[in-house]
């Protein structure tokens, strides 16, 4: 991952801060197990609709509308697996001035020690347009 901006390296600084308090010294919550996806009921036109809905949303960047439609369309889709999910929503300088970010933010309590994190961008790349997603 390059980071270049000051924006982007408080940006890193601050979920790396989150995820070392996520992890360090708890015990792991116990919660209703997650509902068993099968691997096999995976269906091709399933995902693409999923897609579809996700695009409907329209542009996504960063302290936008679309960014805020975004974050709780992937939080209610968290919940409807079981998984819980909540909303981490800051502000931070920017070289456009004050923005308004939201990190997405799923937990799924496992049996062993240690934690894993998966990460992922669902905003769209500011300045390209309201046409591009």
């Amino acid at each position: 991952m390059t980071v270049s901006s000051p924006g982007e390296w408080a940006r890193t600084l601050l979920f790396a801060v989150l995820l070392l308090q996520c992890g360090c010294g708890r015990q792991a919550e116990r919660a209703a197990p997650v509902k068993s996806m099968d691997p096999t009921a995976f269906k091709g036109a399933t995902a693409f609709e999923e897609v579809r809905e996700f695009i409907a949303i329209g542009p996504r960047h960063s302290g936008s509308p679309g960014a805020d439609r975004a974050a709780r369309h992937i939080q209610q889709k968290l919940a409807a697996h079981s998984i819980t999910a909540s909303i981490d929503t800051f502000t931070n300088t920017t070289p456009r001035g004050p923005m308004v970010f939201r990190n997405v933010i799923g937990r799924i309590p496992g049996q062993a020690p240690g934690l894993l994190v998966l990460a992922s961008h669902y905003d769209t790349k500011s300045g390209s347009g309201d046409d591009f997603v």
